[in-house]
């Protein structure tokens, strides 16, 4: 939620940049902080070099509108290529488009705005992911921090309300001088997939979606004098569609349904539900 706030003031003319809390942890806790106790990275702290990228993108939805909006912070017009395309969890693509962009200095622009309607019905996008990628003309123009390609994702509703597929998921590993280098495999969508390892250095990437027979390739610098075979081993991952839930879908709803009946939950959900 600390990218899409930051992506929506990005958006709007009246506001030049935002801040968000917090960088970092003083005791162990569950916290919105980028980086844990231990010097860590957490998933804000890797989507946060692309969210405050120079030149980046978001999406937008509104009901059955969805919108690419693309941001320059440079104070020159910046040049790009997005491609955006509309798929299936195990990889059929629904719809493709490119589309050149070009963005005045110190501004933003709304790229394509689209009619979900146009993707196929409410049951075929239940099972289908909208992908909008920005590459980025001459990155090493725009900033040191600017990645050559940022991509963006949107599910078609609450991951809690779609099946997302169980994902033959592989991770292989192999040393190229003093990094790691990680590729990841899937043959289905995979949502959220974070990679965790022993070694000391935060990954190139963390935290990301992996779209059907894609492959991925983050790298880690090593721990000095740490050997190729302990580093196979010290490595674990998580994605969405792995978590098991604690307790039963019914038990869950009563318990949200209870919480939201306390006088001030009611009260803010009525408030924004129908006065915002």
């Amino acid at each position: 939620c600390v990218g899409e706030a930051t992506e929506h003031w990005r958006a709007t003319e009246r506001c030049n940049g935002s801040l968000y809390w917090q960088f970092n942890d003083c005791w162990p806790t569950c916290s919105w902080s980028g980086l844990d106790y231990y010097k860590n990275y957490k998933a804000v702290q890797y989507e946060a070099k692309k969210f405050f990228a120079p030149f980046s993108l978001a999406i937008e939805k509104k009901k059955s509108d969805v919108k690419v909006v693309v941001f320059n912070d440079n104070i020159a017009m910046q040049k790009g290529v997005l491609d955006v395309k509309v798929e299936t969890f195990d990889g059929k693509e629904l719809f493709s488009e490119q589309i050149p962009v070009e963005v005045e200095g110190c501004s933003t622009c709304v790229a394509k705005q689209y009619d979900v309607r146009k993707f196929g019905g409410k049951k075929a996008l239940k099972n289908a992911v909208f992908v909008a990628t920005l590459t980025c003309e001459n990155p090493q123009n725009v900033a040191e921090c600017q990645p050559e390609t940022i991509r963006k994702t949107m599910l078609f509703g609450k991951e809690k309300n779609l099946k997302l597929p169980k994902a033959n998921v592989t991770v292989d590993v192999h040393r190229e001088g003093n990094k790691a280098i990680y590729t990841i495999k899937s043959d289905v969508f995979v949502r959220k997939f974070a990679l965790f390892t022993k070694q000391n250095s935060p990954l190139s990437d963390n935290y990301f979606d992996v779209l059907p027979n894609e492959t991925v390739r983050i790298s880690q610098t090593m721990d000095e004098g740490c050997a190729l075979e302990v580093l196979k081993n010290d490595f674990e991952f998580k994605h969405v569609a792995a978590i098991e839930p604690k307790s039963r879908k019914f038990a869950d709803s009563f318990f949200r349904f209870k919480t939201l009946l306390s006088t001030w939950n009611l009260l803010n959900y009525v408030w924004y539900k129908f006065f915002m």
